[in-house]
């Protein structure tokens, strides 16, 4: 195997590129070397029909959407009849940015950008064609989706699940919340458990949009 030893490629006078290598050759980078391409302002363009294999650790490359986070709500909590009451998610499964307080149980995301929300309640015993109502509430003024489910004209008690979701979008300073509302005259109790997990709310940040 001979060794090429040069500083710098470039083409010949009057030439504006390099060609390495012909069809069907394999360029081969030696274990522990590393290899720059481009600089801040240069453009690498892979034509269509190639392929990038990869077998090792790719980073840098795609999207990443965060600020993500998923809440839920493990004990149950108890409503009144008749006015929107904030459900408490008090636990995390995840929350990459930090941006989930599950003490006022409010998604504030801190990055700009446009938001998938979802969220979930399951709700005990209304009856009697009670309305009940989930809602993704933003900076405490603005209802911005909701979901009603109406109970069968039955004396039998129902324990609808309550779903809602949203694309919405976000500054710095917005935050989010989830509120669930019900007519029945003696209000209702929203279920929490860790698993299967009932009561939940998450979202993450759509990247590219």
């Amino acid at each position: 195997m001979s060794t090429l030893e040069v500083n710098k490629i470039t083409p010949v006078s009057g030439g504006t590129s390099v060609t390495l290598g012909d069809s069907g050759d394999t360029l081969t980078l030696t274990a522990g070397a590393n290899l720059t391409l481009g600089g801040a302002s240069s453009t690498i363009t892979i034509p269509s029909g190639a392929t990038i294999a990869n077998s090792g650790t790719a980073t840098g490359f795609g999207e990443t959407m965060v600020p993500a986070f998923f809440a839920y709500m493990d004990g149950n909590q108890s409503i009144g009849a008749n006015s929107a009451t904030l459900v408490q998610f008090d636990q995390e499964r995840f929350d990459t940015n930090s941006a989930y307080n599950t003490s006022t149980y409010k998604f504030t995301p801190g990055v700009a950008g446009k938001y998938f929300l979802f969220a979930s309640a399951n709700i005990q015993a209304v009856h009697d064609q009670a309305t009940n109502s989930i809602i993704i509430n933003k900076t405490d003024s603005n209802d911005v989706a909701i979901h009603k489910v109406i109970a069968l004209n039955s004396s039998t008690d129902r324990e609808p699940s309550l779903a809602v979701s949203t694309i919405i979008d976000a500054n710095t300073t917005d935050h989010f919340r989830v509120l669930v509302r019900t007519d029945y005259s003696g209000g209702t109790t929203i279920t929490g458990e860790t698993y299967p997990t009932y009561t939940f709310f998450g979202g993450y940040r759509i990247t590219g949009a």
